[in-house]
């Protein structure tokens, strides 16, 4: 099969490597659509993420959704033809996390694209586990099957963020993240939405898709500007996608008594905030890190048009232009999310 190979930093070479060899439990699935995910883009850029190097040459891509093409001999509920999104994680299913439902915490946690070794879905074809694998409803093109992963995301940070209808929300992030959970927000009844970036034009593309207020860090205050949107009390619940030092402590300054901050992004940064407010305000501080269950509900959010996840893709590229898109991503302002055509 051909399969895209980050072989350094900011190139990717398509070569012709081994097919993938299919478990009892696996399906074989041909891959139609992958999105490009900031982590890809950052293991393209240096070769490293979160703390872990990469062995190269590492297919990139666990966004996907594709056609099963052959089934291993103890699944059951596929068969050949079958559409599917692709749950990028694998584990041990009998450890304490496991059994306690908290499989993201496993020891033996596997992801697609994530390293040191485990490749991803850049390619014609995976092989994976079947338990993690979901069918797509009639109405649901591959175009959105491969976002049900990123909307995933959002809805863990959701579950885990006390959220009440008609609390107000800040999101920190206009990036497909962000503007994912601005949807499903609003979706859930939120007050008033108010999202942060330092790209108006992602920043425009946020009021189209229902915020009330936007906010440019590079033009503006944010804690002064929260302060007199909120009379001073503070916002309830805040979604942190960027997870810079600087957004978690405005998260801090700018959150309410008793508020729930989740933080989601990730970056090299060392966090610095104010203890005191910390303590003072009694607030909750949550780390989030993929998802646990929630494929089967971002299905049904974006089955039922409930999240029009569609609206965060800025750009296609073919698949042996791989190398082009990646090069946009990082040169074009405009780019919010690009999505990839094996066909």
């Amino acid at each position: 099969m051909k399969a895209a190979l980050l072989t350094r930093p900011g190139f990717i070479e398509i070569k012709y490597t081994h097919d993938p060899v299919i478990g009892p439990e696996d399906l074989l699935i041909k891959i139609k659509r992958v999105c490009i995910c900031g982590s890809d883009n950052h293991i393209y850029n240096e070769g490293i993420i979160a703390k872990s190097d990469v062995v190269l040459p590492f297919i990139l891509g666990h966004e996907c959704s594709g056609e099963v093409i052959e089934i291993g001999k103890n699944v059951t509920g596929f068969k050949k033809g079958d559409r599917v999104t692709v749950e990028p994680s694998s584990f041990c299913g009998k450890c304490e996390f496991c059994r306690s439902g908290r499989y993201n915490m496993c020891d033996s946690y596997r992801f697609l694209a994530a390293p040191p070794d485990n490749q991803g879905a850049f390619c014609e074809m995976i092989s994976h586990d079947y338990h993690n694998c979901f069918l797509l409803p009639d109405n649901m093109t591959y175009e959105e099957g491969a976002i049900v992963e990123p909307l995933a995301i959002i809805v863990q940070a959701f579950e885990i963020s006390n959220f009440k209808v008609n609390d107000d929300v800040l999101i920190h992030g206009a990036g497909p993240i962000g503007l994912l959970a601005l949807m499903l927000l609003r979706a859930m009844g939120a007050g008033k939405c108010i999202i942060t970036d330092l790209n108006d034009y992602k920043l425009n593309i946020a009021k189209r898709l229902g915020a009330d207020f936007t906010i440019n860090v590079l033009k503006n205050n944010v804690v002064s500007i929260i302060d007199s949107l909120t009379n001073s009390s503070g916002i309830p619940v805040i979604f942190d996608t960027v997870g810079m030092s600087k957004t978690l402590s405005d998260s801090i300054s700018t959150s309410g008594k008793n508020a729930t901050i989740v933080v989601i992004g990730i970056s090299d940064d060392k966090a610095s905030f104010d203890i005191v407010d910390l303590i003072c305000k009694m607030l909750v501080l949550k780390g989030t890190t993929d998802f646990v269950n929630c494929f089967p509900k971002a299905i049904r959010l974006i089955e039922n048009k409930k999240v029009e996840v569609m609206s965060v893709i800025s750009h296609y590229y073919d698949f042996n232009d791989l190398n082009i898109a990646f090069k946009n991503m990082n040169t074009n302002p405009q780019t919010i999310k690009t999505m990839i055509r094996f066909d």
